[in-house]
């Protein structure tokens, strides 16, 4: 069986993995990551990794996706970093060493995840590849036992290979970790870790109780590969300004050139005819207006690979769509050496996501062109955004602090300026009704109620009947509390004097006849 079983797409670990790839990239040192692709032959490479590593380290509190291993965080961070160092040639792990332990010993809070463990791994990497396919499994057990042992889900093939090996190298683990001569290995410091969130060996817990029917799928039948599209919420407000730039209206046919993107090898790469050319042509022709632009770039790049994602004309060809179609837009954008870091397959459940915030920022523009130019419209432009945003603002809690529901605030800050006195107009009515509660109305409301129903007691113990009858009641139980006999209270308490049993009246001598 080949070491890469447990590189299955839906696997808990494979996808925090790719958010550590995909989620912060963007918000990398491109100054850094500019310097190390200068000094590395495969620069392309070098640079990816660089705003990837410093994108985690600028955003380290975010990296909230490891479950019940979440205290772990650093440990996988690390394990990251090495698997993505360890790809690089041996003549090139000085350089990019220096630039890992340059930027973490900058990174500002190292005193909570510093890069000992990363020196470690580099070290002793022997222990590295058991350390890291114990941790992973410990962090896709959770979802391994609710399908297979809660759920009784039926395993896949790849499925049942995956917990049979993860099980094998746990339990070796386990045997090599009683020897004294082990304890300090990396991976009997993960089992160690692991034991601390599952402990009585309960990651033992687990087997296929059946194989679900399988048809043996060709090649072009793998497992999707896509991106996670978090990085994109935060772009959404700008891409109706950009999506005017791309004509998505035309047909195929309608482009003859392929700027330079070498569009007859890639279709004759991922294609069996000559018809993807067409479609190359056009994604050609998107990609080299925005090499023809000097400012925004990123911006648009993003834009075009939303519209490539959700739009129905571009997001499939022929019976091709996912990530078989976008190793093709992603060729088109290598050979362009344009938006070759963007292009890329989104995570179905995100583009829903960035569909959702897309709209919404259409409907909010579009209110607001009303309410400037007083077009008559308001009211219904008004109605329009308030039907959308309440239709999807139920999906984000008060108090939830992810990506998608932080952008919500956006429209939220937006209906407090237009509700505000100086701004009033025909949507400031509709508008109101949107801000959500901050919770101090609650907290006055029961302060109010404490205080009122305070009131109301003295009133009726002052002024009525009830204030007597209470008061008699108390004079009652205050007498009944004086009468209780003295010896009751000596009965618990240690100091009374010691009793002469011998001359009390109460001792009775027996005689034997």
């Amino acid at each position: 069986m080949p070491d890469n079983y447990d590189n299955l797409n839906y696997l808990t670990s494979v996808g925090s993995y790719k958010k550590l790839d995909y989620n912060y990239f963007h918000e990398g040192n491109k100054q850094e990551c500019t310097k190390l692709q200068q000094k590395i032959s495969n620069g392309t490479e070098a640079y990816l990794f660089c705003m990837r590593y410093t994108g985690n380290l600028k955003n380290y509190d975010k990296l909230e996706f490891f479950d019940k291993l979440k205290q772990y965080k650093c440990t996988y961070f690390s394990l990251w970093v090495y698997d993505q160092f360890s790809r690089f040639k041996d003549k090139e792990h000085s350089t990019v060493r220096t630039l890992i332990l340059d930027q973490w010993n900058e990174f500002q809070k190292k005193n909570e995840c510093n890069s000992s463990k990363f020196v470690t791994y580099m070290a002793m990497n022997s222990e590295y590849l058991k350390a890291k396919k114990l941790y992973d499994y410990a962090l896709n057990y959770a979802k391994l036992h609710l399908d297979h042992e809660e759920s009784s889900l039926p395993c896949s093939t790849k499925d049942k290979v995956y917990i049979e090996k993860s099980l094998e190298l746990y339990n070796e683990i386990k045997a090599e970790c009683v020897h004294d001569n082990k304890v300090f290995t990396q991976f009997c410091v993960a089992y160690r870790d692991v034991q601390n969130i599952y402990p009585n060996d309960q990651l033992l817990n687990i087997q296929c109780k059946s194989i679900k029917d399988e048809i043996l799928f060709d090649s072009e039948d793998e497992e999707e590969e896509f991106i996670s599209g978090e990085s994109y919420y935060s772009s959404v407000s700008s891409f109706s300004k950009y999506e005017e730039e791309f004509n998505t209206d035309n047909e195929d046919t309608s482009y003859t050139e392929d700027h330079g993107a070498q569009c007859s090898n890639i279709s004759n790469t991922h294609f069996t005819s000559s018809e993807f050319i067409k479609r190359c042509n056009r994604i050609a022709k998107y990609i080299h207006d925005i090499k023809r632009k000097t400012d925004n770039t990123d911006e648009r790049c993003k834009c075009l690979n939303y519209l490539l994602n959700s739009n129905t004309k571009l997001n499939t060809f022929s019976n091709h769509s996912g990530s078989k179609l976008f190793k093709a837009y992603k060729d088109i954008a290598e050979n362009m050496n344009k938006c070759n870091l963007i292009i890329d397959y989104i995570n179905e459940t995100d583009i829903k996501k960035i569909e959702i915030l897309y709209n919404l920022h259409k409907a909010m523009d579009k209110l607001d062109n009303s309410i400037k130019s007083d077009d008559g419209n308001i009211y219904s432009n008004a109605q329009a955004f308030a039907e959308l945003y309440r239709k999807n603002i139920d999906d984000c809690s008060t108090h939830n602090t992810d990506a998608y529901c932080n952008e919500f605030k956006v429209f939220e800050r937006y209906c407090y300026e237009r509700t505000k006195p100086e701004n009033y107009t025909k949507a400031s009515d509709i508008l109101k009704t949107l801000i959500p509660q901050d919770g101090t109305s609650s907290i006055i409301a029961s302060c109010i109620m404490i205080l009122g129903t305070t009131f109301i007691l003295y009133i009726l113990y002052k002024f009525t009947p009830l204030g007597h009858w209470a008061n008699a009641q108390i004079q009652k139980k205050k007498k009944m509390l004086n009468y209780l006999p003295e010896s009751e209270t000596q009965l618990h308490n240690h100091r009374h004097e010691i009793l002469n049993i011998d001359n009390s009246k109460f001792n009775i001598k027996y005689h034997s006849t």
